[in-house]
């Protein structure tokens, strides 16, 4: 099963184009710079008719991410897949954006979405890839 699962990802790094090298430690990572994405239309619009429910909302979040032994980057990759489980697209730009600046690498993103076949199914883990490359490809989602 593990050569399958080698293979799937393989795979899916030559199709979405991740480059492999390997850092001083040996680990494998992607190599991705992170990048300064703008906020979505319609995040922008709700948050200048709504203030105080972005702010509430953002609060939250921070909150949250606090609370626990989980570092920023984690952190958000955990968001990132409940955000292909819930079939966010939205969410799933939002949490990429949010893991790369946190320092998260492209395989690192990619990897976090392919843990999550053998939960939500093939098609739709390969949809999550597909919105977070727009945010990869720099097509920047919504």
């Amino acid at each position: 099963m593990m050569y399958w699962l080698n293979q799937l990802l393989q795979l899916i790094r030559t199709f979405c184009g991740v480059k492999r090298t390997r850092t001083n430690n040996s680990k494998l990572r992607g190599t991705i710079m992170a990048r300064q994405y703008p906020a979505s239309r319609t995040y922008h619009q709700i948050s200048k008719l709504y203030p105080e429910v972005i702010a509430a909302v953002e609060n939250l979040g921070t909150t949250v991410r606090g609370l626990g032994g989980l570092d920023e980057k984690t952190s958000h990759l955990v968001q990132l897949a409940a955000a292909a489980t819930g079939k966010s697209e939205g969410a799933v730009h939002s949490h990429t954006k949010r893991a790369l600046k946190a320092g998260a690498t492209q395989e690192e993103i990619y990897h976090t979405l392919l843990l999550l076949i053998s939960t939500i199914g093939f098609p739709q883990a390969m949809a999550a890839v597909s919105w977070c490359r727009d945010i990869l490809e720099g097509e920047g989602g919504e």
